[in-house]
């Protein structure tokens, strides 16, 4: 990533302050996987935990030593369990 357009969008007032959702994340109906790396500089594993507790049926998936690129840090591993997803909620 850009180093200026990361400090644009994460700055105290940058656009990814805009994208809050978080309140509407209790009405989400379906399982969902949130999948985070603890290295991702984008989206903070922190951040993944608190969107995975918020979901009436969330389920977390973290990878260690993985950044947000997690099919190509744990491709295997990633595939292997949304796979394994699936089967449960289908």
């Amino acid at each position: 990533m850009n180093p200026a357009a990361g400090q644009h969008f994460f700055a105290p007032a940058g656009e990814a302050w805009l994208f809050d959702h978080r309140a509407a994340l209790a009405r989400v109906e379906s399982p969902a996987l949130v999948a985070i790396g603890d290295l991702d500089p984008v989206t903070p594993a922190k951040w993944g935990r608190e969107v995975a507790a918020a979901l009436p049926h969330g389920e977390l998936l973290a990878f260690e030593n993985a950044s947000h690129l997690l099919n190509a840090d744990e491709p295997e591993k990633l595939t292997a369990s949304v796979e394994a997803f699936i089967r449960r909620i289908a």
